[in-house]
Parts: structure tokens; C-alpha cells; sequence
């Protein structure tokens, strides 16, 4: 696929990290990290989009505490003559309006709403932040980078819409997204990168569909039909698309 994607690159409209959507967005990240001590590098596409996974995590996290304590101070008159059975059912009252807005993953026939925490402390939030009122969960808030069990994108959360990727399709163990602020394909696998196509002049995701059984099948000629078939390039690039594939076929 070397000529492919090297016609795809000459096509690129502009470098993830110039784009507008992520020069708003990494600055928020980056500031949330530095608060909450995540050391982590945001240096290629994959990092920032495992990044905003992260990030989105975070503001769920922080929307169930956020309901928690809020809902502790309302009931403050009352609270502590209240057992605990009586403190979750009120709690949870309020933490499952919360969770109608909110994405989530399914595992293990359950709804996860904090990806990258595991099965035990997504129970927690959940069904279980009455126990915030201890402080070892309290601390919970801030303390909580060495809890961090997911280490890279999974497709679940890219379907789930947890980043700016949107999931096309996924076979032979390799996951196919778009993005739509740098218009361009990527094919991951096993949380890494293997290639990705700038498809600077596609529009509609969805229809890269199409392409995926070129690309499963490592086969060159058919994508590239496809892709000046469809457009998906500027002119220029068409241009040199159809001499490549007329150099192909002589």
C-alpha cells in the first residue's frame, strides 16, 4: 500500500494538530492532565485521540461526582439520619438521570461509563457513589491516574463516540475510523497506527465502507479505483492517481 499512501499524503489538507477542533480542544486536555498529574505524551494523531478517550472519561467521572455531592447537600438536613440503603436509593435516583446523558461501552452484559477504569470501580460509580461519603472513595476525585486500566483506544469506545474518530468498520483484527477534522482514514490495530489514507475531499464516512475490502485484502489497485472513482482526492491528485493506475496496468 506504500504508493497509495504516499499519493494520499501529497493530499493532505492539514496536519491533525493545526487543525481548529484540536487546537481547541488540546489545550483543555492538557490543562485537565497537568490538574489531575497524568503524565502522558500528546505527541502523533493516535496519542491525541486516546487523549480526548481519556478526557471524555474524565468528565463523566467528574458528572457522577458532581451529582453525588450535590445531591448530599440538598438532603443535608436529613442525611444523616438516613441508613444506607435509603442514602443509595436517593443517590441513585439521582445519578440515573444523569447516566441517560452520558456514552457508555457495554462489557460483561454492563453499561460502563468510565472506559478506562475497570469492571469493579465502574460498579462503583454506577450503582454505588453513596460510598463517596467515605473518605477513601472521596479521594477518588483527584487520586485516581494509578486506577487508569485501559492504555489505548479499543473499538468499543471509538463506536461509542468517546473521540473524534467515527468507526467505519473492523476486520482481521484491524479497526478502520475516520476523522473528520483532518479528513482522514485511519487502520489501527492492537492500539497502534499501521497506516492512515488522507482522504481530504470525502464528506459522507459512511461510504468508506466500500473501501475497507480493498484495504483487508492489501489491495492497492482496487482502493485507488475506488478512491478516484469516488473523488475522495483533490484534482491534482486525481490527476496523479490516474497516472499511477494507468503506470499499473500497462
Amino acid at each position: 500500500m506504500k504508493q497509495l499512501i504516499k499519493l494520499c499524503e501529497k493530499d493532505q489538507r492539514e496536519p491533525l494538530f493545526k487543525t481548529q477542533g484540536c487546537r481547541e480542544q488540546l489545550p483543555l486536555i492538557q490543562s485537565q492532565f497537568k490538574a489531575d498529574k497524568l503524565n502522558l505524551p500528546i505527541k502523533s494523531d493516535l496519542e491525541f485521540f486516546y487523549a480526548q478517550f481519556l478526557y471524555r472519561c474524565i468528565l463523566s467521572k467528574q458528572a457522577f461526582e458532581t451529582v453525588f455531592f450535590k445531591a448530599c447537600y440538598e438532603m443535608n438536613d436529613y442525611w444523616s439520619s438516613l441508613n444506607y440503603l435509603e442514602k443509595k436509593r436517593l443517590i441513585n435516583i439521582e445519578i440515573d438521570a444523569l447516566k441517560a446523558a452520558l456514552p457508555y461501552v457495554m462489557r460483561n452484559h454492563k453499561q460502563i461509563f468510565i472506559p478506562m477504569f475497570d469492571e469493579r470501580m465502574n460498579d462503583i460509580y454506577r450503582d454505588e457513589m453513596v460510598l463517596f461519603e467515605l473518605k477513601q472513595y472521596a479521594q477518588l476525585r483527584y487520586e485516581y491516574a494509578s486506577l487508569i486500566t485501559q492504555k489505548s483506544l479499543s473499538t468499543d469506545v471509538i463506536a461509542a463516540g468517546f473521540t473524534e474518530l467515527e468507526l467505519i468498520g473492523e476486520a482481521e483484527e484491524q479497526c478502520f475510523c475516520f476523522c473528520k477534522l483532518n479528513h482522514r482514514l485511519y487502520v489501527l490495530s492492537n492500539g497502534q497506527t499501521l497506516y492512515s489514507l488522507s482522504l481530504s475531499q470525502c464528506t459522507e464516512p459512511s461510504e468508506l465502507a466500500e473501501l475497507l475490502p480493498y484495504l483487508i485484502q492489501a489491495d492497492e489497485r482496487g482502493a485507488l479505483q475506488l478512491i478516484l472513482s469516488r473523488q475522495w482526492l483533490s484534482e491534482k491528485a486525481l490527476r496523479k492517481g490516474e497516472k499511477l493506475l494507468s503506470k499499473w496496468q500497462r
